[in-house]
Order: C-alpha cells, then structure tokens, then sequence
C-alpha cells in the first residue's frame, strides 16, 4: 500500500465531499451489473482487468462507507441467507472458477 500524502484539510473535503453524496445502494446495484459485465466479458475471451478494477474499487468504497455509517448492506427480506440473483450468469460461466464471494458486501 502507498504512504498516504499529507494534504489540507480542504483538500481532504474535496476528495471526500463526493463519497458523501453517493446513493450508495445505486452504486451496490451498479456493482452488481458490472459483475454480470466480468461474466459476459469472461465468456467471449475479452479482456476483464477494467471492469474488475472498477469492481474491486467500488467494493473498497463500500467498505469504507460501512466502517464510517454512511452506508449499510442490506439483507434481502424474503430470505436470511443472501441471493444474488443478479449474479446467476456468472456463476455459471464459471463455476470453477467464481470469485463472487469477494464482491458480495
């Protein structure tokens, strides 16, 4: 991990004012499309190191939020356990394979 700079207290607000107003439960289902992109993209050869760049950041984003109260995972309300139905394709473009479970919360 990189030593993090030293920066002004305004400067830390204007890197921080737009988490604050993230709809962080659209970002979660946003999230959620681009995995089904790493499937779609896994199953024609293509490329996936963007896509899942921008997933594991927004993943790091959302932990983050946790840990400070600005977001929480919600579970679904029709089961206790989660279900990402979303995620359904790539589970079974890969199955040997799935790394979902990195992406989950």
């Amino acid at each position: 991990m990189r030593p993090i700079p030293e920066v002004a207290a305004e400067q830390a607000l204007t890197l921080v004012k737009p988490l604050l107003q993230t709809d962080w439960s659209m970002l979660h289902r946003q999230k959620y499309e681009l995995i089904e992109l790493l499937a779609y993209a896994e199953s024609e050869g293509y490329s996936k190191g963007a896509v899942e760049g921008l997933v594991y950041l927004i993943d790091a984003l959302q932990d983050a939020a946790e840990e400070v109260g600005l977001w929480e995972f919600q579970m679904p309300k029709k089961t206790k356990k989660r279900e990402y139905p979303e995620c359904e394709k790539l589970a079974k473009v890969a199955p040997e394979s799935n790394k979902i479970g990195r992406f989950i919360d």
